[in-house]
């Protein structure tokens, strides 16, 4: 006879705030899978409606254990300037960790940087390194709206199966790029890792600031 699987206690919650929690994940003790991994969700009470939180601290925004798939906010690194080498504003090296059985998805996700001077890496410890670069030297040489994103104005490079430490940086140095030719006409430069479908190019996005 084969055992049965445990089941979550009769208190637990199943849902954090409108996000369903369903089991092997749970909120509070005696709630998630006390197997090998980490399925324990943090739901945070101090928003309205309240959000889940993986244990890394990364917010979730649906969970399909029929598909396999968290689905989580992704989180931009930027960097903006008020002259070529003078930085305004800086989010410019940012990670997040997903604990096990967590894995970035490579078939639904792309990392894509944004900018008409940019150079961005995306990085998991010292197991993988990649990156992207766009350069313009003028808006009217960009891209038109709705374009891939192949260099001009915008880059995106695939990610490797197997990730679950991801870090977004400008330079090999690991400090923010430390100037921006094209400052006066495209201020700011932004990296993400998303799903694949979910950026369309915009010019407009060029000449936005933060």
């Amino acid at each position: 006879m084969a055992a049965s699987s445990p089941l979550p206690a009769p208190h637990c919650p199943s849902k954090c705030g409108s996000i369903e929690i369903p089991y092997p994940f749970g909120i509070g003790a005696d709630c998630a899978w006390p197997g090998e991994g980490n399925f324990t969700i943090a739901c945070n009470h101090s928003f309205s409606p309240p959000r889940p939180y993986t244990n890394e601290n990364v917010e979730i925004t649906s969970i399909s254990v029929e598909t396999g798939e968290m689905h989580v906010y992704a989180i931009v690194a930027y960097v903006c300037y008020n002259s070529s080498d003078t930085i305004e504003q800086d989010q410019g090296r940012i990670g997040y960790s997903l604990d096990p059985p967590l894995l970035v998805s490579p078939t639904e996700n792309v990392f894509t940087a944004i900018g008409c001077d940019t150079l961005a890496f995306l990085e998991s410890g010292s197991n993988y390194f990649t990156g992207c670069t766009s350069y313009l030297a003028s808006l009217k040489d960009s891209a038109l709206d709705g374009d891939p994103c192949t260099g001009l104005g915008c880059c995106q490079s695939s990610i490797p199966g197997n990730l679950s430490t991801i870090e977004i940086g400008w330079n090999t140095d690991k400090n923010t790029q430390d100037n921006n030719s094209a400052w006066n006409y495209s201020p700011c430069n932004y990296a993400f890792v998303a799903y694949k479908d979910w950026y369309n190019f915009s010019r407009r996005d060029l000449n936005g600031k933060g």
